[in-house]
Order: C-alpha cells, then sequence, then structure tokens
C-alpha cells in the first residue's frame, strides 16, 4: 500500500489508467448500441485514445463529477458520433 508510492512512475501512470477507464465508460456508449463486439470496439477506442484519455482527465477532478458527469455523457456522444462519421467519411 505505501510501498506503491515509492515504484517509479506508478504515480503518473496510475491516474492516467484511471481517466482511461472512466473515458470509456463514456465514449464507449455509444459503441455498445451500435451492436459491436467487444474486440472492434476495442480496436475503435484505441485508434480514438486521446480522445478517450481526454473525457476521463476531466471525470478525475475532485468534486466536479456533479457538474460534469451530465456534460460528460452528452460530450462523448456526440464526440464518438463525429469520430464514427469521420471513420465512415459522413458528411465531409
Amino acid at each position: 500500500s505505501v510501498g506503491c508510492l515509492f515504484v517509479p512512475g506508478l504515480n503518473v501512470l496510475s491516474p492516467l489508467i484511471a481517466a482511461f477507464g472512466a473515458g470509456w465508460d463514456l465514449y464507449d456508449l455509444v459503441l455498445a448500441r451500435r451492436g459491436w463486439s467487444f474486440r472492434k470496439r476495442l480496436g475503435f477506442v484505441t485508434q480514438h485514445s486521446g480522445h478517450v484519455l481526454g473525457l476521463g482527465l476531466w471525470m478525475l477532478i475532485p468534486f466536479m463529477q456533479i457538474i460534469i458527469a451530465p456534460l460528460a455523457v452528452a460530450g462523448a456522444t456526440v464526440l464518438a458520433s463525429r469520430d464514427l462519421a469521420a471513420q465512415n467519411n459522413i458528411y465531409t
């Protein structure tokens, strides 16, 4: 427990992993609604990992989740829809 604080890089890596997980929960809603398999969703999310990480980093701000969570769901839906449209060359 306390010994983990002294592992080099773990202090930087663990919040990034937590942010990616929080961003995945938001971003994956659109993909899951389309009925995509986990493998296909994982491939798409890794292509857009910067967007997913950016969504999750906002969710790590303490006590701001009350305000950010409803906005993040709407923002993640718009962001994932735009990424899907860009991949399929829709609206371009």
